[in-house]
C-alpha cells in the first residue's frame, strides 16, 4: 500500500474514530479538559490530508479497494474513489470543521448558558463524526458504503442539535434528513436490482435501461439530495436548528456540500448518458433549452430561493434570519445545476464553495454577537460596530457579499448564474434569480444596519467587547477568503473547479468561452480593483462616521406641552424600532405574511406528525403488556442475524 493510500484512509478513518474516542474521554472527569484539543489537532487531519492528495489527484483519481462483499447476486468491491470534485469539497468541508472545533473552543468557555455548557464535550465529538461522515460520503465509490456515511452525518446533525431547549428541533432535523436517507435507500436497492450494480461510476454503463428508470430515479434522488441540501420542501429543519449552540451552525452549513455532491455525482455524471433519451420541457421560449429533469431541479431551487428569502425578511431571530438566508442562497445553486451545461455546473460549483465561506462567516459573527449580549431579536440589537468593530466589520462583509457586492466572492457567484440562465436563453429563471438578488439586498441591508448601525432602544449592557481570540481566527480568515475569491476567483476555478468539469467528462472550452472574468485583465484591471475597493471603503466608513455622528434623542421635561397632533392619533404610539418601516411595507403594502403562513410547509410536517403519533399510540395499545417497542427491537434483530448468516452460507 502507497504512502498516497495511507493518507486516504487516514484522512477518512482519523475524524470517526477521534471522536468517537474523544467523546469518551470527555465521560472521564480527569481527562473531559484534554478532549476538545484532542478534537483540535484530529480536525486538522482531514483537512490537511485532503490537500495533500490533491496532487495526486489533479493527475488521476485515486481508487482503493478493501475487500469484496457478496449480496445476493452482486459482487460489490468496498473502497473509495477521489476525484477532484470529491477532493474540492472534501477541502472546503475539512475546512469548516477545523474552524468550528476553533471557533467552539471559545465559545464554550465563554458562554453562560447551562445546557450549551453541558453539551460542550458532545459539540467537539459529534462536530469530528460529522466532518468524517462528510468526507466518507465524498470519498464512497459504492452507494451502499455511501449510505453508511450518509446516515453518520444524520445521526450527527441529530447530536449536535439535541438538549434540552431543542429536542423538538432536533427530531424534526432527523425525521427531514433520515427522509433523504429512505431516498437514498430505495435508490440503492432499486439500481442494484434492475441495473446489477452499486459502484456509482458502473451506473452509467446501460443508458438504454437508465433511460427507462429515470422517472423513479430522479425522484429517489431529488428525495434523498433535498433534506441536506435544505431545499423545499424540506428546508425548514434548518431554521429550527439554529435552536443548537451558535458554534455549529456553520458546520451544518458545510453539509450543504453534502447534497451538491450526491446531485452532480448521480445525475450529471452517472445517469447523464440516459438524458439523452428524455424530452425538452416545453415552453422552451420562457424555460430555456433543458430536459424534465433539469426543469425540476431548477423550479425547485427557484421555489426555495424565493420562499427562503421571504422568511429571512420576516423573520426577527437572528440565527433564523441567517438560515433562511442560506437556504435562499442554496436556491441559486440548484437553478444553477438544473440548467444542465457546462457553464451552469461551473456557476453551482463556484456559488457552492462561495456559499460556505460567507453563510459560514455570517453564522459565526452571530455566534459571537449572542454570546456577547446574550439577545437573538435584532430589535433588541443594535450600535454593536462601538463595541464590537472586529465582528461588525465581518459581518458587514459577510452581508454585503449576499447582496452581491463586486469584489467580494459572492458577486461572482451570482454573476455566473445569471450568465447560465442567459446562456440557455431562459427568461423565467434570469428573472427568479434578479428578483432573489433584490430581495437579498433587502436582507443584507436590514441585518447590518438592525445590528450593528442602528441606535437600540433596548438595553444591551456595558463591556461587550468583541469575542475570545479562538472566535475571531477563523472569522477573520473566512473574510479574507471572500476578498481574495472575489478580487482572484480563477485561483478557485482554475484550481479546482475547471478540473472537476474535466473529470465530470464535460467540456470546458465553451465554460471558458463565456467566462468573462479574467484576472487583471477586462474587467478586473488593477485600476478597476483599486477605484473599486476605494469606492467601498468610502461608503462603508461615511456611513459608520454618520451613525456615531447621530445624537441620541432624549426626552425634556416640559416636552409634553409641544406633543404634536397629527390628525387625532397619539404620536407616542409609534414605537418606531429598526424594522417598522420595512414590517409596513411587508404587512400594509404587500401582505408578506400571509403569502408566508400560506407556503409553509411546517403545517403538512405537523399534522402528519400528528396523524403518526395517534397512530402508533394506538398500535400500541394492542400489546397487551405493553412491550410493542422491545418485541419490535427483537424482531429486527433476528432478522438482521438471518441476512448475516444467509450472507456467510452463500
Amino acid at each position: 500500500m502507497t504512502y498516497i493510500s495511507i493518507i486516504a484512509i487516514l484522512t477518512l478513518l482519523v475524524p470517526l474514530f477521534i471522536g468517537v474516542f474523544s467523546y469518551l474521554l470527555a465521560k472521564l472527569s480527569r481527562f473531559g479538559t484534554y478532549s476538545k484539543w484532542l478534537c483540535l489537532i484530529a480536525a486538522f487531519f482531514p483537512f490537511l490530508g485532503s490537500f495533500a492528495l490533491l496532487p495526486n489527484v489533479l493527475v488521476s483519481p485515486i481508487e482503493i479497494y478493501f475487500f469484496t462483499l457478496r449480496l445476493m447476486f452482486i459482487d460489490l468491491e468496498i473502497g473509495v474513489y477521489i476525484d477532484i470534485l470529491s477532493l474540492s469539497f472534501s477541502i472546503f468541508g475539512t475546512l469548516f470543521g477545523v474552524l468550528v472545533v476553533t471557533y467552539g473552543i471559545g465559545y464554550f468557555t465563554n458562554t453562560d448558558d447551562l445546557a450549551e455548557e453541558l453539551m460542550a464535550d458532545r459539540t467537539f465529538s459529534f462536530s469530528l463524526i460529522l466532518v468524517g461522515g462528510l468526507v466518507g460520503t465524498l470519498f464512497s465509490a459504492d452507494l451502499l458504503t455511501l449510505l453508511v456515511f450518509w446516515e453518520i452525518m444524520t445521526l450527527s446533525l441529530y447530536m449536535l442539535i439535541s438538549h434540552e431547549k431543542s429536542s423538538d428541533a432536533a427530531f424534526k432535523a432527523f425525521v427531514m434528513t433520515h427522509a433523504g436517507g429512505l431516498g437514498l435507500f430505495s435508490l440503492t436497492v432499486l439500481v442494484s436490482t434492475t441495473i446489477g450494480t452499486l459502484q456509482i461510476r458502473s451506473i452509467a454503463r446501460n443508458p438504454a435501461l437508465l433511460a427507462i428508470m429515470l422517472p423513479i430515479l430522479i425522484p429517489l434522488t431529488l428525495l434523498a439530495v433535498l433534506p441536506k441540501g435544505i431545499q423545499f420542501p424540506f428546508h425548514t429543519w434548518f431554521a429550527d436548528a439554529t435552536a443548537a449552540p451558535s458554534s455549529t451552525m456553520a458546520l451544518f452549513v458545510a453539509c450543504d456540500i453534502a447534497g451538491v455532491y450526491l446531485l452532480l455525482r448521480l445525475v450529471f455524471q452517472s445517469f447523464e448518458p440516459a438524458f439523452a433519451f428524455l424530452p425538452i420541457v416545453p415552453l422552451v421560449q420562457l424555460f430555456g433549452n433543458i430536459n424534465t429533469a433539469g426543469f425540476i431541479i431548477s423550479m425547485v431551487g427557484s421555489i426555495t430561493l424565493i420562499i427562503g428569502a421571504i422568511n429571512a425578511v420576516i423573520e426577527t431571530d437572528l440565527p433564523r434570519i441567517v438560515a433562511y438566508g442560506a437556504a435562499s442562497e442554496m436556491g441559486f445553486v440548484f437553478i444553477a445545476l438544473g440548467l444542465g451545461f457546462p457553464f451552469s455546473v461551473t456557476a453551482s460549483l463556484f456559488y457552492t464553495m462561495s456559499h460556505l465561506l460567507v453563510v459560514g462567516l455570517l453564522f459565526l459573527c452571530s455566534g459571537a454577537v449572542i454570546l456577547r449580549t446574550g439577545k437573538r431579536h435584532i430589535d433588541d440589537l443594535g450600535g454593536l460596530y462601538q463595541s464590537m468593530p472586529i465582528t461588525a466589520s465581518c459581518a458587514a462583509l459577510s452581508v454585503l457579499a449576499i447582496a452581491g457586492l463586486p469584489l467580494l466572492s459572492e458577486f461572482i457567484a451570482k454573476y455566473l448564474v445569471m450568465v447560465s440562465a442567459i446562456e440557455v436563453s431562459s427568461p423565467f429563471f434570469l428573472f427568479i434569480g434578479i428578483l432573489g438578488e433584490l430581495i437579498h439586498i433587502v436582507i443584507a441591508t436590514r441585518m447590518l444596519y438592525s445590528v450593528f448601525l442602528a441606535r437600540s432602544d433596548s438595553a444591551i449592557g456595558t463591556g461587550i467587547s468583541d469575542p475570545p481570540l479562538f472566535m475571531l481566527i477563523p472569522m477573520l480568515l473566512l473574510a479574507g477568503l471572500i476578498v481574495i475569491i472575489g478580487i482572484d476567483p480563477m485561483t478557485l476555478l482554475a484550481g479546482l473547479i475547471f478540473p472537476s468539469i474535466v473529470q465530470l467528462g464535460m467540456p470546458i472550452d465553451r465554460v471558458i468561452q463565456f467566462l468573462v472574468i479574467p484576472v487583471f485583465g477586462g474587467i478586473w484591471s488593477p485600476i478597476a480593483i483599486a477605484v473599486s475597493m476605494l469606492v467601498f471603503l468610502s461608503v462603508f466608513l461615511i456611513a459608520v462616521f454618520l451613525s456615531m455622528s447621530r445624537a441620541e434623542y432624549k426626552r425634556e421635561p416640559d416636552e409634553k406641552a409641544f406633543k404634536p397632533f397629527i390628525c387625532g392619533e397619539d404620536s407616542v404610539r409609534y414605537t418606531l424600532l429598526h424594522s417598522d418601516i420595512l414590517y409596513t411595507i411587508q404587512s400594509d403594502i404587500l401582505n408578506v405574511e400571509n403569502f408566508v403562513r400560506n407556503t409553509d410547509i411546517d403545517r403538512v410536517y405537523h399534522a402528519l406528525s400528528k396523524r403518526i403519533y395517534e397512530f402508533c399510540t394506538t398500535i400500541l395499545k394492542l400489546d397487551v403488556r405493553y412491550q410493542f417497542a422491545r418485541a419490535f427491537l427483537w424482531f429486527v434483530s433476528g432478522i438482521c442475524m438471518l441476512l448475516l448468516i444467509a450472507i456467510v452460507l452463500v
